[in-house]
């Protein structure tokens, strides 16, 4: 018996969070979500699975391996901005009977959305201490 094991395909580094997000589909449904993880390349977003049908509708694509087109604005906490993501589902994955998570890549940032969004990641990477804070630490140090 041949046992198949997953690979992480995601070169940019994975960070688990718990943030609010509205999605929105092109077909103008939208939804309240959670952001379950997000990196440098994409999110990962966790949606009731009676929301399937909408997120994913069953529609034939021109071309098989393009992405299912939806933007989900993101709040974010502390003194970080909503942002609003152009995204495209690359992946699904039912989770339990009530939940799903689709992984999605980034297409399109609205606004100052990348910048946020980068300095939100770099604000987790450093223990959800912001830069101000580090500044300030090391000023203190240096004195």
């Amino acid at each position: 018996m041949i046992m198949m094991s997953l690979v992480e395909r995601r070169v940019a580094e994975r960070y688990e969070v718990a943030l609010r997000a509205r999605v929105t589909t092109n077909h103008k449904d939208s939804f309240s979500a959670l952001v379950s993880n997000l990196s440098m390349s994409g999110i990962q977003i966790k949606v009731e699975n009676s929301l399937i049908p909408q997120l994913m509708p069953a529609i034939e694509r021109a071309n098989k391996i393009d992405t299912i087109p939806v933007e989900v604005e993101v709040e974010l906490p502390e003194l970080f901005k909503a942002v609003t993501i152009k995204l495209g589902i690359v992946y699904f994955n039912r989770i339990s009977l009530t939940h799903s998570v689709v992984g999605c890549r980034f297409e399109g940032f609205v606004k100052e959305g990348a910048r946020t969004l980068s300095e939100y990641i770099l604000h987790i990477q450093h223990g959800g201490v912001s830069r101000f804070t580090r500044t300030m630490k090391s000023n203190e140090q240096a004195d």
